[in-house]
């Protein structure tokens, strides 16, 4: 007991400190109710996001200041790293991942997207340029002539060996999503095995957290595979991730055999019974049905987050459980500030 406390005094106390910060529903209602953008962004001034409203001042592009908010996120996060050690450490240097494979793959897109004659002058400057784990450029990915040089710009890199894998499906089939859907499965594959380096008390914390993102994730790919690529069972299962606190397999087919929030309430029933009665909406058209169903699995996310919140604090679970709570309280303030900048009405923002 000594030991852990000794591990996760420091980090525990100053995680707490920060989550205690992290902006309310309530506050987040404000946002969305602000008469406007700049109004908005003035009620964030005495939080760590006053950066916005300097940077939406000197620029007047909300873009320049979403790159702010990733590049706050990344920041926060390695700044954590050196709080930690050994095998927590590991892990989280498998966690920052996450942030270079996201903007990775925002550089292969603005690749794809040149190449097939679009025009990307006016986004490339919004794309992340640090480096965040593995010396990845992905403004030089995005700005390469061809496939050769994307694959010359990764070779330093451990993604050129899974960008050679399925260059073929982008040269001959048009498609990202295997490279893509093989970048998050190589994240998690990292992650997975950092968390099996974990001692025996923070292994099942962790393995449980993971488990229920990679469900979240395996759940919202198969629903988008057969509401809107109509791809057969056979050729969802290579995929999706492995090693979700529900079989891969399982998943796939409850989702092909029953409407999937059926599905999803069978997986509720299993895993997290005292959620049920998030499914009592039922909407019609698939959009609506994959946005309910992508909010729940968040839900059930912050759910466990609150479960280990409220119990033993030596874990590693406050280091997952604020990284979680941060990477939403950013998701829903970009989102209030896009609708706000849109002119959207404040019911309809808190709607979503």
């Amino acid at each position: 007991m000594i030991c852990r406390v000794r591990r996760y005094g420091f980090i525990n106390a100053k995680l707490r400190a920060r989550i205690s910060k992290i902006l309310t529903d309530e506050r987040i209602g404000r946002l969305a109710e602000a008469p406007s953008l700049e109004r908005a962004l003035a009620l964030l001034r005495d939080t760590s996001f006053a950066p916005l409203e300097e940077v939406y001042r000197r620029t007047g592009d909300l873009k320049a200041g979403e790159l702010e908010l990733f590049r706050q996120e990344v920041e926060v996060h390695l700044d954590l790293e050196r709080y930690l050690e050994g095998e927590v450490l590991e892990l989280a240097r498998a966690l920052g991942l996450r942030y270079e494979i996201e903007n990775l793959k925002n550089g292969i897109r603005l690749f794809f997207e040149r190449s097939h004659g679009g025009v990307i002058d006016d986004i490339l400057p919004y794309l992340y340029r640090g480096d965040i784990r593995n010396g990845v450029d992905a403004a030089r990915v995005a700005g390469a002539r061809d496939l050769d040089e994307v694959a010359e710009t990764l070779a330093p890199t451990p993604y050129l060996e899974l960008f050679e894998r399925h260059r073929r499906s982008i040269e001959q089939d048009g498609s990202l999503f295997p490279l893509e859907s093989a970048l998050d499965r190589h994240y998690y594959r990292q992650l997975l095995a950092a968390a099996g380096r974990l001692d025996r008390l923070d292994r099942p914390v962790a393995l449980r957290i993971i488990g229920i993102e990679i469900d979240l994730t395996n759940l919202s790919w198969i629903i988008r595979l057969r509401t809107f690529h109509q791809l057969s069972p056979d050729a969802v299962m290579p995929l999706i991730v492995p090693q979700g606190t529900t079989g891969g397999e399982e998943l796939v087919r409850s989702v092909y055999e029953r409407d999937p929030l059926q599905a999803l309430q069978m997986l509720i029933r299993k895993q997290h019974p005292e959620l049920a009665a998030l499914l009592s909406s039922r909407p019609s058209d698939p959009g609506s049905r994959l946005l309910l169903i992508e909010q729940i699995l968040k839900q059930i996310l912050l759910h466990e987050v609150g479960r280990i919140l409220s119990g033993f604090p030596f874990t590693v679970g406050i280091l997952l459980s604020y990284m979680i709570l941060k990477r939403e309280e950013i998701r829903k303030v970009r989102a209030v500030l896009n609708a706000r900048s849109y002119g959207m009405p404040a019911d309809r923002i808190r709607s979503l």
